[in-house]
């Protein structure tokens, strides 16, 4: 009896022992890490102010020559588009004044100012840092510009005597340029722009800047936008 004990006590023990004992594993581990750091995106615009912006008439047109520049680090898609603002003296075409501290500047009819953005240069296939679109459904002109360049161009307002009536007498206008710039990856840019790339059209030179590239020549802007545009793919 006391020898089957001790062989319980044994065996109790040996068990106690066993479910207290851990094993060891061959086991590796690596961990590595890439920086990386973010690019920037900037966009800017220099136009010299007009010698003599006085005593304007409708149907004259305004021409302006600027520069419109990519200081970021990334390539930038960029909408242009008339910021123009007006401040009447009258309230209506039959010359109803408005008295002096209720007059403010408010963004003027698009009808009123037509405004065309141009290379100088009137070429849009000699700058090999820019490329020239336009949105076929709403006329919007889009500039896709590469990092740390530039492109010299030409603004004309034209103020639209069709447009125009005795309410524009005496008005104070501001020309503006609109620059809106986003990242060329396609959900950024409809995010951003509204811009439905089947509807981008490549502008080609002045006289024809409403046509589909079909030309060698102006292959040179699809292909690099769809470089662009891959790399998110």
């Amino acid at each position: 009896m006391r020898t089957k004990t001790k062989l319980i006590m044994v065996g109790l023990v040996f068990l106690l022992m066993s479910a207290g004992t851990t094993y060891a594993w061959f086991t590796a581990k690596f961990e590595t890490a890439q920086s990386i750091s973010m690019g920037s995106l900037h966009v800017s615009a220099n136009f010299p102010s007009l010698s003599d912006p006085k005593n304007y008439e409708p149907g004259l047109d305004i021409e302006m020559n600027g520069e419109i520049k990519n200081t970021g680090t990334l390539p930038a898609m960029i909408k242009i588009g008339n910021s123009t603002q007006v401040r009447y003296m009258y309230a209506d075409d039959n010359l109803t004044l408005i008295p002096i501290e209720e007059r403010e500047f408010q963004k003027a009819p698009n009808s009123a100012v037509d405004m065309k953005i141009t290379p100088t240069s009137e070429r849009y296939d000699d700058n090999e840092d820019a490329y020239w679109f336009r949105d076929k459904s709403t006329n919007d002109n889009y500039l896709l510009l590469e990092p740390k360049s530039y492109v010299n161009v030409t603004v004309t307002s034209k103020l639209n005597d069709e447009k125009m009536g005795n309410k524009f007498q005496g008005a104070s206008f501001k020309l503006g340029t609109i620059l809106q710039a986003t990242q060329v990856l396609e959900d950024a840019m409809a995010t951003e722009l509204g811009l439905d790339l089947n509807n981008l059209d490549i502008v080609d030179n002045v006289e024809t800047q409403s046509k589909v590239a079909t030309s060698s020549k102006n292959t040179r802007a699809l292909t690099r936008l769809n470089e662009l545009l891959m790399r998110s793919n």
